[in-house]
């Protein structure tokens, strides 16, 4: 999986990608507004660039936290039309997604395997974090089995990778029913402080 913002470079090489690739692949892409004011034109957007750029049959995680002035008509448009082309989207929720998407979300889930992505930042695990994701689980009446979990670190300074690796696995097993769902990823981006001409 590859954390994607829903920008033309990005989605640009995604489209060019060899289907050995796609085989061994999945894209989360943040949907996001752009320069578009227009809550239709932001929806054209999103259905066009990801229709473009993906596989056909391909599994696309879509978060749209980024875009959550769109009514729940249109989010849901968005999913049902990208399923319509063959693609077969998984909305991503996180703790901080606001009632409209999770409203959407579970309707959206009820009759496709109550199967949805789940993103949790680094940040977000404390002490609370079994409460936190257990309420989401029965917000969305979600099948964790059939679910996805994305541990997000976002950025990770060079100077902290050895202590991320002694700091995951720690904070990680605070996740309740770990083992139980379907996949879960661990994802963060770095950038070298030099980089060699």
């Amino acid at each position: 999986v590859s954390v994607l913002k829903q920008k033309a470079g990005e989605l640009g090489a995604v489209s060019e990608l060899a289907d050995a690739v796609w085989d061994k692949w999945n894209p989360l892409i943040e949907l996001l507004t752009g320069d578009e004011l227009d809550v239709d034109a932001v929806k054209q957007k999103a259905i066009q660039s990801v229709k473009k750029s993906c596989k056909a049959g391909a599994v696309v995680f879509l978060d749209f936290d980024d875009v959550s002035q769109i009514p729940a008509a249109g989010i849901t448009e968005i999913l049902t039309t990208l399923e319509q082309e063959n693609l077969i989207p998984v909305p991503v929720v996180s703790l901080s997604s606001d009632q409209n998407l999770i409203t959407v979300f579970k309707d959206f889930i009820a009759t496709r395997n109550r199967r949805i992505g789940v993103r949790i930042y680094f940040n977000e695990i404390d002490n609370n974090i079994g409460a936190n994701v257990g309420q989401l689980v029965n917000s969305l009446a979600l099948d964790i089995p059939a679910s996805h979990l994305f541990i997000d670190v976002e950025h990770i300074p060079e100077d902290y990778i050895a202590a991320l690796n002694v700091a995951v696995p720690i904070t990680a097993a605070q996740i309740p029913s770990l083992a139980q769902w379907n996949t879960v990823t661990l994802a963060g981006t770095g950038y070298p402080k030099v980089l060699d001409v």
